[in-house]
């Protein structure tokens, strides 16, 4: 799904630029000077397109359907696919320049639940957490004889964890490092054979990343330290899952 709207954004930005491309033509067409006012000067192209129709109406259709298939791809989910590739181009050095943060932020956007096939275990694990928390107190009661130690408090910390385990740290935070550069951090809320889905909290709400095993190269699970296995060599095809590789699972 994530590669069609991706291809869907590739033919909208195509068409938009043929658009463009035969409205400044009907301009130069007409005299050198009109053409190039609108290619300097784009509110000179729009009023231009409006006062000339009967020409340049076919291209005015051309350039709103094509603005209408951007928009629903990003909608779709190609929002975050290309910010993380304007991340890593040429040109993300202007656009920064020119205020951009480095998201696609959309309006009118509103938070989808993400179905979670192994939600039972993760409603299992709050479960057993909430136990432990209300079990916590009585264990640590000072009796008028013995006087207990309070435990230690564990330190959490990012781990780089073995990519065979990370189904065992469902619902926890986790820092995503993938190829090419990139840090995705957010809540992992599935593992199945093609990959991992994380939820990433944004100024406008959550996004669901849908991250294929060839596209991570390391892991890290926000845990007590000492708590996550790590990788025992360099990420190869190996560390994968069973789902994907035949490996057996730990």
């Amino acid at each position: 799904m994530t590669q069609s709207v991706i291809w869907l954004f590739v033919a909208s930005l195509a068409l938009l630029i043929i658009g463009s491309l035969a409205l400044i033509r009907c301009a130069f067409r007409e005299a050198l000077l009109w053409g190039l006012f609108a290619l300097l000067l784009p509110p000179v192209l729009l009023w231009y397109a409006m006062t000339r129709w009967r020409q340049t109406q076919y291209s005015v259709y051309t350039i709103a359907a094509s603005l209408l298939l951007m928009t629903a791809s990003l909608y779709g989910g190609a929002a975050a696919p290309v910010a993380d590739y304007l991340q890593q181009s040429s040109l993300a050095p202007v656009l920064t320049v020119y205020g951009w943060n480095g998201r696609i932020t959309l309006p009118f956007t509103t938070d989808r639940d993400i179905p979670v096939p192994n939600a039972a275990e993760v409603e299992a694990l709050r479960a057993e957490e909430t136990s432990a928390r209300r079990r916590a107190p009585a264990a640590t009661t000072v009796t008028e004889k013995s006087v207990s130690t309070p435990a230690p408090t564990p330190v959490l910390r990012y781990q780089a964890a073995a990519f065979d385990v990370l189904a065992h740290y469902t619902g926890r935070q986790i820092r995503v490092h993938v190829m090419g550069g990139g840090v995705i951090e957010g809540v992992l809320v599935a593992v199945g054979g093609d990959g991992i889905t994380v939820d990433a909290a944004q100024s406008t709400g959550t996004v669901g990343y849908a991250l294929t095993w060839s596209r991570l190269a390391r892991v890290e699970v926000y845990a007590p330290v000492g708590s996550v296995r790590a990788p025992t060599r360099s990420v190869t095809t190996v560390d994968l899952p069973a789902t994907t590789t035949g490996a057996a699972s730990p």
